[in-house]
């Protein structure tokens, strides 16, 4: 993984991602739970997403759900990925 544009290239092949640059460093990625895993052995695996830095939980009580953000970090393009 040499750059940022190499991983919006690696994104194109998950199903159903939606994608959001908050800024240069940082990357929102909204995805149906059933392709969470996939989608975190990609970044993982050919992306170089190697530090899980946090798991949080938003609850949303008016739907009666909640959703867990995965926040991971590339080491190589210092960057943070939101899994959400």
């Amino acid at each position: 993984m040499e750059n940022r544009q190499q991983l919006e290239t690696l994104l194109t092949g998950v199903h159903n991602l939606r994608v959001k640059t908050d800024d240069k460093r940082r990357i929102r990625l909204d995805v149906p739970s059933k392709e969470l895993p996939a989608l975190l052995e990609l970044l993982k695996g050919r992306a170089g997403f190697l530090h899980l830095s946090a798991i949080s939980c938003v609850d949303w009580p008016e739907d009666n759900e909640f959703e867990l953000v995965y926040h991971l970090w590339s080491y190589q393009i210092s960057t943070l990925v939101s899994a959400h």
